[in-house]
């Protein structure tokens, strides 16, 4: 290949990756939607953090509420290293601040990090499909952050590599199916976008 090539494509690549990272939103008001834990074998819990609150309903249920945030927070840039499309871009208003909350919420109930991560991934998941995305859309967002979301965290050194070797994994796999999580109605979030 030519070397000019390889070196346009990769300041392309840096550009798209700045760009998306300069994405800011904003949750205007407190968004709250009720998740089934039974179907991840989780107990519904208790916790209230600077960002996701939580409490028991009965029958397995667990109320999840998203608080309001600021753009300048930087708590939520969108979908991370993706277009922000229609559904995927709302879930991600929850997503980003379970991950920031993920944590903290692990040592004050005791559920492992890991279970914490499949249910807010599932979560993720099931909001993008319920609030807009297609069927395939919301399938390869949600497997995206299954296979990504712990390592993008993590930000190991060889992510471009594991990055690669999950993409081609997910291509020749197929986009596994998403738990159908959330009960109820689930309400569209009140949000903004800021960009520079």
């Amino acid at each position: 290949m030519d070397p000019e090539r390889i070196l346009s494509a990769a300041r392309k690549v840096r550009a798209a990756y700045a760009r998306d990272r300069s994405n800011r939103y904003a949750l205007l008001e407190p968004w709250t939607f009720d998740v089934d834990c039974g179907k991840e074998g989780i107990e519904p819990f208790h916790y209230d953090g600077g960002l996701i609150a939580t409490r028991p309903l009965p029958e397995g249920l667990m109320r999840v509420t998203v608080k309001p945030y600021s753009a300048e927070s930087g708590v939520c840039d969108g979908c991370s290293l993706s277009p922000d499309l229609p559904g995927c871009r709302e879930a991600a208003l929850f997503h980003d601040p379970w991950y920031l909350e993920m944590e903290r919420m692990s040592e004050a109930t005791g559920i492992p990090l890991g279970d914490l991560r499949r249910l807010g991934d599932d979560v993720f998941g099931d909001l993008c499909r319920r609030l807009g995305a297609g069927g395939p859309v919301a399938r390869l967002y949600h497997a995206a952050v299954r296979w990504f979301g712990g390592l993008y965290r993590r930000a190991s050194p060889r992510l471009p590599q594991i990055l690669l070797a999950a993409l081609l994994a997910i291509a020749l796999a197929g986009c596994a199916s998403i738990p159908a999580i959330l009960d109820g109605p689930v309400p569209t979030p009140s949000y903004e976008r800021s960009a520079p």
